[in-house]
């Protein structure tokens, strides 16, 4: 620990920048904060890659892409959930 003391020490103590740089302010991020809709996650679903798997339980996709509409309703709701009460499940 002692060793990341001196280093941080040594990094944050350093003399301001004589003249900051001049960046221009970029352009205006249109940014959607809709809820997710049924539709994007079944396409979503059916966009991914086979053998690939979700989440840390390792869910193969081929089980979702069974019915994906009805996996899409189920995650809808969980993400909807997540989304209004501000936490991952």
């Amino acid at each position: 620990m002692e060793c990341w003391k001196e280093h941080f020490e040594e990094f944050l103590n350093t003399m301001p920048v004589a003249k900051p740089l001049d960046i221009p302010p970029g352009e205006e991020l249109v940014i959607n904060t809709d809820p997710f809709t049924r539709e994007e996650k079944t396409k979503t679903i059916q966009k991914t890659k086979n053998g690939k798997t979700l989440g840390p339980v390792n869910i193969p996709l081929e089980a979702l892409m069974v019915n994906p509409d009805t996996i899409a309703a189920v995650i809808y709701r969980l993400i909807q959930e997540a989304w209004e009460l501000r936490r991952v499940p």
